[in-house]
């Protein structure tokens, strides 16, 4: 258990587990749709637990910096991390947009094939 705050969102997806795995760990891909209606500049992606994913949404003149720590990954199973916002020298600082958002969340994404579809859990 954690005392980190939490939350849970659940999508099925039209597509099969391993087109979906793709999207959420091949980085080109990543950047395509996380953050949508802004630019997404991965900086860095080390997708093995210890690593870090370095993630900048940009519009206009303004930025938004996130960490992401690694915790486990079970490949075309589940990811886990800390999701930390951050300044643009990646040391985890209050949102600049939401002084009162959480600092760091801990987030777990799960993927199970339902068929030929995906449900993707997000907690």
């Amino acid at each position: 258990m954690t005392d980190l705050p939490m939350y849970s969102y659940s999508r099925d997806f039209d597509a099969p587990l391993a087109s979906v795995w793709a999207a959420w760990t091949d980085p080109k891909l990543l950047a395509v749709w996380y953050g949508p209606g802004v630019e997404t500049v991965i900086h860095a992606f080390d997708l093995r637990p210890g690593g870090v994913w370095l993630n900048e949404m940009k519009w206009g003149e303004t930025s938004d910096f996130s960490r992401m720590d690694f915790l486990s990954v079970t490949p075309e199973g589940q990811i886990t991390w800390n999701h930390s916002s951050c300044d643009s020298s990646w040391v985890i600082a209050p949102n600049q947009m939401m002084p009162n958002w959480p600092k760091t969340l801990l987030t777990t994404v799960t993927l199970t094939a339902q068929g030929a579809k995906t449900r993707v859990l997000l907690e």
